[in-house]
């Protein structure tokens, strides 16, 4: 089958999320594999999740004091990306970023598998806030979620990480700041370089 994806991204879409209908979505936008922008938030019921209430001290309180954590780190005004990683306890990484760190990053962490070699499609610290959030929002029901992650990190200046390419769709929720995301056709692939 040849691939149908979206060969001009044009004007991107900009839809209230609390009057977007899950089948109109998918047609739309899914199937089509047409970027859309949300604005407002996810009405699911399990949506607990906001600056005030992922405070550092909430996310010290469910998340074990043992917890480990994949970090990028980067030298002075480096850039993130460059596969500088290292492991820590997420309490210390929460703490060197009160403390007005912006060289540590949480980055995308390694997957568990189980004894058949299926992936978990969580891993730590997200492990322990599943109570706040839907593992699929109500507008996505009818997709399965390959992987979720949580990105976290404070910058006093613009940062980057970099031109690349997500494998997976992706649904983006922005917690908290600013992010820009610039977005190519995969028309354009092979000028990248």
């Amino acid at each position: 089958m040849e691939y149908r994806g979206c060969k001009d991204l044009g004007k991107i879409d900009s839809l209230d999320i609390r009057n977007t209908a899950v089948e109109g979505f998918f047609h739309q936008y899914v199937s089509e594999r047409k970027p859309v922008h949300f604005f407002g938030h996810l009405t699911d019921e399990t949506w607990n999740v906001s600056k005030s209430k992922w405070s550092h001290a909430y996310l010290k309180e469910k998340c074990p004091a043992e917890m480990t954590v994949k970090v990028e780190h980067r030298e002075g005004k480096g850039q993130f990306g460059l596969g500088q990683e290292k492991k820590m306890r997420f309490h210390e990484f929460l703490d060197q970023i009160e403390q007005g760190s912006d060289l540590l990053y949480l980055t995308t962490q390694d997957l568990d598998v189980d004894s058949e070699g299926r992936p978990s499609i969580l891993s730590a610290p997200l492990t322990a806030l599943t109570q706040d959030f839907p593992l699929i929002p109500n507008l996505f029901s009818n997709l399965i979620p390959a992987n979720l992650n949580l990105w976290y990190g404070q910058s006093k200046s613009y940062t980057t990480s970099g031109l690349h390419h997500d494998f997976h769709d992706n649904l983006y929720v922005l917690l908290q700041g600013e992010k820009r995301i610039t977005l190519y056709s995969p028309a354009y692939a092979e000028h990248m370089y």
